[in-house]
């Protein structure tokens, strides 16, 4: 059997037990379901309390409520769990009529960590996105932006509402008819939830995944038409560089992946402080042996004990970074950072804006929405263009994921953004300029490997070395 056919008879298989895995859960699913229908009310009522009690004792010590936290996304974490809740169970010496020991520890683990019939999306590392728009469907998507249908669905607003209640008690988040939302953070996913009282599909929740590894390597990237290797060699070399960089595209197009993806490149003794207001980069995870140390973002509902992205940068920035890399610039914040990297230091950031003349605008329109700045709008333009050496669009175009640009400030004349345009995507990617002399001359000054950007260096750059 030729190497080709073999790998795909090989797929097929895997899909076939993929398959069989996802149809066994969802058939353990339901019947959990009748067997818990089927106990006598009091039964289930004193299974539910014993769940919040069992939860209020976890919530209530830090460290237990750290390990519940990390459940939700993690097996090694949720097995140490269940040995928590049994020693509670123990030492308490629960006990429930008709009820054996290690079914109501699996009722109680259910009800603390499990996400029911979508456990297995969940599960898989190659879904980064899931959309749970009411009892209508269920949607998800892949690492490279491919969207899908779920093959089941939630069939009552009751089974919504008590996976939306789960996540919400154990966040400690106010999900009610008088406040039909909640934002809920755990480490390594992010769920937003809409009560039926605002959302006409009813009880709707979206669920973004994180993960503590990288997804986008250059092979995948390459693999699926994201960029070229000439495109990810000239970001490989403006990170080792020190360079600073707009990372910006709309929701969803991989931009928190891609700066995952980039920060592989960073020299390991190189302090780099990382500021997000959720924690979604994991950066001092994924890479242990750079030089990287990382805050988010705390809120409380009380000004005074709030801690924004604002304070955070001002914060970090004391702690003698040579590097930032902010994961997304979203209000005054950005003001810190142009100071940051108008100093001579580098990083980079995410934005959401469509193209890099409008990241601009965004960025100058940020600023003014600081205190400390007291400069016209013409000198914010004039310091941005000058600060920022290289512009990433991402974009998702026909389902998939895409840079579709990467472009030079290079000034501001007139009330326009100058830009040198150095690649563009038009139905395949394309060149369609040279290095500027700036970006040329702050490359050379790292001494680094020629070979990433020799081929974006222009014929008259060229005779000037040589001379």
């Amino acid at each position: 059997m030729s190497k080709p056919l073999y790998q795909k008879k090989l797929q097929e298989y895997e899909a076939i037990l993929y398959k069989n895995h996802v149809d066994l859960y969802e058939f353990n699913y339901h019947a959990r379901m009748k067997s818990v229908r089927r106990l006598g009310v009091n039964t289930q009522n004193l299974i539910a309390k014993t769940v919040d009690d069992v939860r209020a004792y976890l919530i209530n010590d830090p460290e237990k409520r750290q390990l519940l936290h990390f459940s939700f996304m993690d097996k090694a974490k949720r097995k140490s769990l269940e040995n928590e809740v049994k020693q509670y169970l123990q030492a308490n010496k629960t006990v429930i009529p008709d009820i054996k020991a290690e079914q109501l520890l699996e009722y109680i683990m259910y009800d603390l960590t499990g996400f029911g019939m979508i456990q297995p999306l969940i599960d898989r590392e190659d879904v980064t996105d899931i959309f749970i728009n009411g009892r209508k469907e269920i949607r998800y998507k892949d690492v490279d932006g491919n969207d899908y249908i779920y093959h089941s669905k939630f069939e009552t607003e009751e089974e919504l509402l008590a996976l939306a209640y789960k996540i919400t008690n154990t966040a400690g988040e106010t999900f009610s008819t008088a406040k039909p939302w909640a934002e809920c953070t755990f480490p390594f996913i992010r769920i937003s939830i809409s009560k039926s009282d605002i959302s006409n599909l009813g009880t709707s929740i979206t669920i973004r995944k994180a993960a503590p590894y990288l997804r986008a390597t250059e092979e995948r990237l390459i693999e699926t038409g994201q960029a070229t290797k000439e495109m990810l060699n000239l970001i490989r070399a403006a990170v080792e560089a020190n360079c600073t960089m707009l990372i910006c595209g709309p929701t969803g197009c991989g931009k928190t992946e891609f700066m995952k993806y980039m920060a592989q490149f960073i020299p390991d003794n190189e302090r780099t402080f990382v500021a997000e207001d959720d924690s979604e980069l994991f950066l001092e995870l994924l890479y242990p042996e750079k030089h990287i140390f990382s805050k988010h973002c705390r809120r409380t509902g009380d000004k005074e004990t709030t801690i924004d992205l604002a304070v955070l940068m001002r914060l970090g920035l004391r702690e003698f970074p040579k590097r930032l890399i902010l994961g997304e610039s979203r209000g005054a914040e950005a003001w810190e950072m142009i100071e940051f990297f108008n100093t001579g230091h580098g990083g980079y950031t995410g934005i959401h804006a469509p193209d890099a003349e409008q990241a601009m605008d965004r960025l100058v329109q940020m600023c003014q929405r600081s205190d400390e700045n007291i400069m016209s709008e013409h000198t914010l333009y004039r310091i941005i263009t000058s600060i920022f050496d290289l512009v990433i669009v991402l974009d998702v175009i026909d389902g998939k994921r895409r840079i579709v640009e990467i472009s030079e400030p290079i000034g501001y004349e007139n009330g326009q953004i100058m830009m040198n345009q150095i690649f563009k995507f038009e139905r395949e990617h394309k060149r369609r300029g040279y290095l500027s002399d700036r970006l040329l001359k702050k490359l050379e000054k790292r001494n680094l490997n020629e070979k990433l950007y020799k081929s974006l260096v222009s014929p008259s750059q060229e005779v000037m070395q040589v001379v």
